[in-house]
């Protein structure tokens, strides 16, 4: 921004983030075997000797699973936390695994701070699903959990810059991307791609003076739970009033070919978005929902 000649901005803010992180799974009985896997954030670390208990492999996420597997770590495919993690203390369940996807690398998963505040820590690990199967098939009765990690209080960056408007200049369009990534991955595509492409719109806008004042901000620690973005408007409750529209850049060049967009807004703008693609040629997915980015 400096190099573009831009003023900017930092705020900062703190967050418990987590580092030097370990997990792998063993088998005990009835047959002996250390499988890889990668941890869930801040759900915990394991003792020294790992976390031992019987192992439930659960075809559901609700209650009646639950109250079946008391005492044991339980095993689910694409585990939603938001929904059984408070119900783990209530039922017992000392840890837990997450299946990934089939065709899908180790998932890296984050229980929301806001889970652990209320609920504790029950520390868990996402294993493939190759391996998955073979405790399945095996029929693994006993497990131990490995889990490690070093969790500290580290400060935060939001870093925004801000483009004055021509000619409606107390109307603010708000442009952001998140620009941090997640443990043992280069986030070129998420969302290394989307924070450089708000930085040339701001070099385009800077030589472009648009009618209305635009905002372009680089969030901080989404992938621990939009805390950049939660930590920018609870500061700026009064600012938003201002702004007419978000544009969030949220994963860029993931799958060749693959254009979407999220419309978190009225149906008229869906339509304007779609309309819009259709004008300049660009093959884009557009639906209306929430997406769970920083917008």
């Amino acid at each position: 921004l400096k190099k573009a000649g831009l003023t900017y901005k930092t705020e900062t803010f703190r967050e418990p983030p987590y580092t030097n992180t370990a997990a792998s799974l063993e088998v005990i009985a009835p047959y002996k075997k250390m499988y890889p896997a990668v941890e869930v954030g801040f759900s915990g670390s394991t003792p020294k000797k790992g976390l031992s208990a019987g192992l439930a492999v659960l075809d559901a996420q609700n209650h009646f699973a639950l109250q079946n597997a008391k005492g044991k770590i339980v095993m689910l495919y694409r585990l939603l936390l938001n929904d059984v993690y408070g119900k783990f203390k209530k039922y017992k369940i000392p840890g837990f695994i997450r299946v990934s996807d089939p065709d899908g690398h180790l998932a890296h998963l984050r229980v929301n701070q806001k889970l652990v505040k209320e609920h504790g820590k029950f520390p868990g690990l996402a294993v493939d699903y190759e391996t998955a199967m073979e405790l399945i098939h095996k029929k693994a009765e006993k497990i131990r959990l490995h889990v490690r990690m070093n969790e500290f209080l580290g400060t935060s960056y939001n870093i925004t810059t801000t483009i004055k408007g021509t000619a409606y200049p107390d109307e603010v369009i708000f442009v952001c991307a998140h620009y941090d990534s997640v443990e043992k991955c280069p986030g070129a595509q998420d969302n290394a791609a989307g924070a450089v492409s708000i930085m040339e719109f701001a070099r385009h806008l800077k030589e472009n003076p648009p009618m209305r004042t635009v905002i372009l901000a680089w969030f901080a620690s989404e992938e621990i739970g939009l805390r950049g973005s939660f930590n920018y408007a609870k500061r700026h409750v009064k600012d938003l009033k201002k702004v007419k529209l978000v544009l969030n850049m949220d994963v860029g060049g993931a799958i060749l070919g693959s254009n979407g967009s999220t419309i978190c807004g009225s149906k008229s703008l869906e339509n304007y978005v779609t309309a819009l693609c259709k004008e300049k040629g660009i093959h884009a997915n557009v639906q209306h929902g929430a997406y769970s980015s920083d917008n």
